[in-house]
C-alpha cells in the first residue's frame, strides 16, 4: 500500500464504513442477546415470546412474539383490562416504551403489575429484542 492509496478519500470512506458496519453487526447481536436476558428477567413472569405461543391456561401469560405493529388487546384467549381494550394503541417502539416505563400512568386500569422499568437503556434493549421477534 502506498501513501497515495491511504490518502484516497474513496478508500478512506470505504474503510470507515467497513469498520462501522462490522462493529454495528457485533453490537447489534450483543444488544439482542442482552435484550433477551433483560426480557427474561423482567418480563417472563407474565410474558413469553415463542412463535405460535399462546396464553397459559389461566390467560395470564401473554405471548409477545410479533407485538410491534400489533393493535393492543387483540390476542385471542387473553383476558385484557377494559382500559387496554379501549385504548386503540398500536404497539410500536414509542408506545411500548411509554407503557413499560410506567404502565399504570399510561393506562391506569391495566392489569400489568410491573411498576415500570425506569432505566431507558434497559427499555431500549427489551424493545429492540421484541422488534427482532417478528423478523
Amino acid at each position: 500500500m502506498t501513501p497515495s492509496t491511504v490518502r484516497n478519500p474513496g478508500l478512506q470512506v470505504a474503510a470507515f464504513c467497513a469498520v462501522v458496519l462490522c462493529q454495528t453487526a457485533t453490537s447489534w447481536a450483543q444488544s439482542l442477546s442482552e435484550g433477551r436476558k433483560l426480557f427474561e428477567t423482567t418480563c417472563t413472569p407474565c410474558h413469553n415470546y415463542e412463535k405460535g405461543g399462546e396464553p397459559d391456561m389461566y390467560r395470564q401469560t401473554l405471548n409477545l412474539y410479533g407485538v410491534l405493529g400489533r393493535r393492543a388487546a387483540t390476542v385471542v384467549n387473553f383476558e385484557y383490562s377494559e382500559d387496554l381494550r379501549k385504548s386503540g394503541i398500536v404497539w410500536n417502539e414509542t408506545t411500548i416504551d411509554k407503557f413499560i416505563a410506567a404502565p399504570k400512568k399510561l393506562l391506569p386500569g391495566t392489569r400489568m403489575e410491573l411498576p415500570g422499568v425506569e432505566d431507558v437503556e434497559t427499555r431500549r434493549r427489551i424493545i429492540r429484542f421484541l422488534g427482532s421477534l417478528s423478523q
